[in-house]
């Protein structure tokens, strides 16, 4: 018997498989969180509500500073809002939107911040989501 997996299981397969230790219980509790939420939905016979595409335009650090916006889906849960992107696997949570993004930008900048700290012991696939990352974000000074 074999089984396939969609191209968003195998990325992040690969993401896990190069993230730093400290980063793994982090994404470990997203997909309990998600298993959670699918569970729940299954049991009140609903399908998750269509998001819709907006960008994040500012950083709450005043030591950074975004290049360009940041392309990210917002979805509203029935508490909350759910703000995530397809580039670098990062989802942020809020009673609205803004709030939503702007802990989105917090979980991005963490992001960036760990891979900047471990820049020349990256796999290669993480040091390809730090270039990409510096095509956003910037450091002031």
């Amino acid at each position: 018997m074999s089984t396939t997996t969609s191209p968003l299981v195998e990325k992040v397969i690969v993401e896990l498989r190069d993230l730093p230790d400290e980063r793994i219980a982090e994404v470990l509790d997203f997909v309990g969180y998600l298993k959670a939420k699918q569970q729940r939905e299954g049991q009140e016979g609903q399908t998750m509500p269509p998001a819709f595409r907006d960008l994040v335009t500012m950083l709450p650090e005043t030591s950074y500073q975004l290049r360009k916006p940041i392309p990210v889906a917002v979805r509203q849960e029935k508490e909350h809002y759910l703000v995530t992107d397809d580039a670098f696997l990062r989802y942020g949570i809020g009673s609205s939107i803004a709030e939503a993004k702007e802990d989105y930008a917090c979980a991005l900048l963490d992001y960036f911040d760990s891979l900047s700290q471990y820049e020349d012991q990256l796999a290669p696939r993480l040091a390809q989501d730090l270039a990409r990352l510096r095509e956003f974000i910037d450091i002031k000074g």
